[in-house]
């Protein structure tokens, strides 16, 4: 016959968590020190707080229990919105290169072209009315 801890993750397994809660919660009565009840009494709590409960008491019997570790570690991990994912880039972003003068130069003498050519538009507009 299975002991009450069998039943109990049978229930569990099954999704039959309200009827193996009470199982575990007797069990747990007779055997306090069970590790594996309190792991298994985890899936029967839904509230953070019982849970990090059940994993301390896994620690206090076993302090090594690394499932018990990784999992105190997420549930003290504060939960962050979502956020928009990063577009990756193909190639990396290159420096701007320096101008020299005469760059300096052909920028300013296209800027005096473009402003010359707005005068002369201006003109003949104003001549033209």
């Amino acid at each position: 016959m299975p002991t009450m801890l069998e039943q109990a993750i049978a229930q569990i397994k099954a999704g039959e968590i309200e009827k193996a809660k009470p199982l575990l919660i007797d069990w747990l009565k007779q055997k306090p020190n069970d590790e594996n009840a309190w792991l298994w009494m985890t899936k029967c709590v839904t509230d953070t707080q019982q849970q990090r409960y059940c994993f301390e008491k896994v620690l206090k019997i076993n302090p090594q229990n690394q499932y018990a570790i990784r999992a105190l570690r997420h549930l003290t991990i504060p939960v962050s919105p979502p956020t928009q994912p990063k577009v990756s880039q193909s190639q990396p972003m290159q420096p701007i290169p320096k101008r020299g003068l005469g760059d300096v130069i052909l920028t300013y003498a296209m800027v005096a072209v473009a402003a010359f050519l707005v005068l002369l538009f201006v003109y003949a507009w104003w001549l033209a009315r």
